[in-house]
């Protein structure tokens, strides 16, 4: 899968992933189950 990218096209991939990342996303999942579960 990765084996006909480039380095740099990687690292723009990588950038691009950066960009749309939530970090709270874990816990805001976690809450959602939660609140479910009651």
């Amino acid at each position: 899968l990765l084996s006909g990218l480039d380095r740099a096209r990687l690292a723009q991939m990588a950038e691009k992933a950066r960009a749309l990342a939530r970090p709270d996303a874990a816990g805001a999942v976690a809450q959602a189950c939660m609140e479910l579960a009651r």
